[in-house]
């Protein structure tokens, strides 16, 4: 069974609606996966760019959840099993210890063909200043031992993307914790 969940986007809806929005939808998933066919033992959330950011913080909700046991109810105990990334904005530009760096995707990949850096800046900003110290917006940059237990997690990281160097981040400190497939 696959749910691919849409989420409302910015400028309409302003920041955190997003995380709130994809939050809510795991947690719809928890209570309604079995009468759908669904296995709650062999759960998998995805996403892509911006979705893939999403599922990342998910990820690190439901770790959190699941460790002070606050929200246990909210998702019927459900883990999440794995995680798929593919070329995820995990880290906002301006909270990104790479982006300092001359050799950085964000260097490199300015004219990528997909999304160039003057489309992605203009995407970062209308998220408003809120973004730039959200947890939940930049799982990238979260401290190493507050990953622990966080889902095995595979990445598509494409080479020419602006987002390369964040997956490429946040891959290494899941490694630390035995959590990259």
């Amino acid at each position: 069974m696959v749910v691919s969940v849409n989420y409302r986007h910015t400028p309409e809806f302003p920041h955190p609606t997003q995380i709130h929005d994809a939050w809510d939808s795991f947690v719809w998933l928890s209570s309604h996966i079995s009468e759908h066919g669904g296995d709650r033992d062999n759960v998998v959330v995805g996403g892509v760019s911006a979705g893939g950011g999403l599922a990342a913080a998910v990820a690190l909700q439901n770790l959190e959840a699941r460790s002070s046991k606050l929200l246990e109810h909210a998702t019927s105990g459900i883990s999440i099993k794995g995680l798929v990334l593919c070329s995820p904005w995990l880290i906002h530009p301006e909270a990104n210890p790479l982006n300092s760096k001359t050799l950085s995707s964000f260097e490199q990949n300015q004219d990528a063909p997909i999304l160039p850096w003057n489309q992605f800046s203009r995407y970062a900003a209308l998220l408003g200043p809120e973004a730039k110290t959200d947890p939940y917006f930049n799982v990238g940059i979260t401290a190493t031992d507050k990953l622990i237990g966080f889902p095995k997690t595979s990445f598509l990281i494409a080479g020419q993307d602006l987002l390369r160097d964040e997956g490429f981040y946040f891959a290494e400190k899941l490694k630390h914790n035995g959590c990259v497939r």
